[in-house]
């Protein structure tokens, strides 16, 4: 059963159920197409297509997805991104989930949703003001709907659409450069890092600020299906 989520100021929202580009040699995902038009391609060859419990997905071994996305330039623009995992290595390793970030230099996010070293641990963070929050609580091995909004006056994470944790933010210059979506992975010099060795069935970015009625409301549009 594919399910939408709220459409008011949605970006791009990739879903398994969509279906999934494959390489007829490997049987690796190559691309998973958007809701909205947008492509995001695999970054390497372990991305392939799952089902768990009778739900399409893909699984990020050590690699993940990139989805370039024009028109976020404005240094301003409210970010929120949400990511539906089934499955995740639960350790204490870094290990980001997604983020809107610079796909080939040093790590640099507008927005990043990740797995801080240590079990159960869940962040999200920005670059300018080098704001962040994080919870020792909150990231399962098993089924969750994470998600996080940076909209200039603060940044919030999301754990199953209840707030986890909150600090004020003011947006600062010089991120205009960031426009892609690397979903299951971070980039370190160009390169592939921090990879969440995990299983994803949906990811959805917009370009609103969200509380935490919005957050509920996308788990429980998700949450078992």
């Amino acid at each position: 059963m594919m399910v939408t989520p709220l459409r008011n100021g949605i970006i791009e929202y990739l879903d398994a159920d969509f279906g999934v580009g494959i390489d007829p040699t490997t049987g690796n995902v190559t691309t998973m197409r958007g809701m909205c038009g947008g492509i995001a391609y695999a970054t390497g060859l372990t991305v392939v297509p799952t089902v768990l419990s009778s739900r399409n997905a893909i699984q990020c071994v050590t690699d993940g997805l990139r989805l370039k996305i024009p028109g976020l330039s404005y240094t301003r623009t409210p970010i929120t991104i949400y990511v539906h995992l089934l499955q995740a290595t639960n350790d204490a390793t870094v290990r980001t989930v997604a983020a809107l970030g610079n796909e080939t230099s040093t790590p640099s996010h507008r927005l990043r949703l990740y797995h801080p070293a240590g079990a159960n641990n869940v962040g999200a963070n920005g670059s300018g003001n080098s704001v962040g929050v994080s919870s020792g609580t909150g990231y399962s091995a098993g089924e969750t709907v994470l998600g996080c909004c940076r909209d200039g006056t603060s940044l919030k994470l999301w754990v199953n659409g209840v707030l986890s944790t909150s600090t004020a933010d003011s947006v600062a210059s010089g991120l205009a450069v960031e426009d892609t979506l690397l979903i299951g992975h971070n980039v370190t010099s160009g390169a592939v890092s921090e990879p969440l060795s995990g299983i994803i069935r949906r990811v959805a970015i917009y370009g609103v600020s969200h509380q935490t009625t919005n957050a509920d409301a996308i788990y429980q549009e998700w949450l078992n299906r």
